[in-house]
């Protein structure tokens, strides 16, 4: 199985701008990488798509339905992972670093005006249509 966890353009956007890329940039990588999931991924089992902002804003409900679909046991200590310490290979270094009351996950909500201005200022269709069907696909139930 393959779970595929994607932002909202708007959030990637503001992500993606930490780096400094030009915006005709990012809409070429948001667009090629979901697209690669959506039409080329061979996969084996299930591909799931799970979109963050409704993980953030509700996480054990998301969680639940999740681990259904991988048909895994749910674990509530998987929500309060960063509650603990722990030893760290590879990866990104400075979240690792940062005080554990910075650590908690912001909600964003996803409907919102600025995300709505931004997708109605892309001209590029392909970055909505991508969007659209990987919330389509990622229609989580139980």
């Amino acid at each position: 199985a393959t779970v595929v966890l994607f932002k909202h353009p708007y959030n990637a956007w503001l992500s993606y701008q930490k780096r400094n890329p030009s915006l005709s940039y990012f809409i070429h990588e948001y667009t090629y990488a979901y697209q690669r999931f959506l039409y080329d991924y061979a996969n084996k089992g299930p591909l799931i798509f799970l979109q963050w902002e409704k993980f953030v804003d509700t996480p054990e409900e998301y969680l639940k339905i999740l681990c259904n679909k991988l048909e895994i046991p749910f674990d509530q200590n998987a929500l309060n992972y960063w509650q603990k310490k722990h030893h760290y290979i590879g990866g990104n270094y400075n979240v690792y670093d940062k005080e554990e009351s910075d650590l908690v996950l912001q909600k964003i909500t996803y409907n919102s005006s600025r995300h709505n201005e931004f997708m109605n200022a892309i001209t590029n269709v392909s970055v909505v249509d991508t969007y659209k069907k990987m919330t389509i696909r990622g229609e989580l139930t139980k």
